[in-house]
């Protein structure tokens, strides 16, 4: 099948967006209710942030109807189902996760999703994310990557570079 426009180059699959730590985070303003888990943004949203916290579990305290979640730079080796249906953005980077639970690419409206920096090896084959504009899976030991990553319409950044794969998927060709 044919690539989305959105990735049509070989370039455009393997390069990453610069300045993106800064712009994800631009709109954050103030602490909600006194809790520095919980980041109320200037559209409403609230983030969970728990980055940096020596946390080897996912947290448990995530309300269901969070719209964020940071969690980089932990020591998390497993995550459970992700029952958020109004999750946009899951970010995992630098953590310990060998595998990623096919809940996470079945969220209808994730924008983006970092699991940079992981041990993961392989990725479910069912993916169905139909907003999705940033993967990031760079720096785990993937061999491949399904096909149906190449069939996400709104994708515009995949990172893949420092994996283990040795030739690009047929869909890319």
């Amino acid at each position: 099948s044919p690539l989305p426009s959105s990735l049509s180059s070989r370039s455009s699959v393997w390069a990453c967006a610069r300045g993106r730590l800064a712009s994800r985070e631009s709109g954050a303003l103030v602490m909600a209710e006194g809790d520095s888990r919980f980041v109320k943004r200037e559209d409403g949203e609230v983030k969970y942030e728990r980055k940096d916290s020596g946390l080897t579990e996912f947290p448990t305290d995530i309300p269901s109807d969070c719209t964020a979640i940071d969690l980089d730079f932990n020591s998390i080796s497993t995550i459970p189902d992700v029952p958020f249906p109004e999750l946009k953005e899951l970010h995992l980077m630098r953590n310990k996760l060998k595998t990623v639970p096919p809940s996470v690419f079945q969220l209808p409206k994730l924008k983006l999703l970092d699991l940079d920096q992981n041990q993961l090896a392989e990725l479910p084959e069912a993916i169905d994310l139909p907003a999705l504009k940033e993967l990031d899976l760079r720096l785990n030991k993937l061999s491949r990557v399904p096909d149906a990553l190449f069939r996400i319409q709104t994708l515009e950044v995949l990172c893949l570079h420092e994996n283990l794969l040795t030739e690009l998927p047929e869909a890319i060709d």
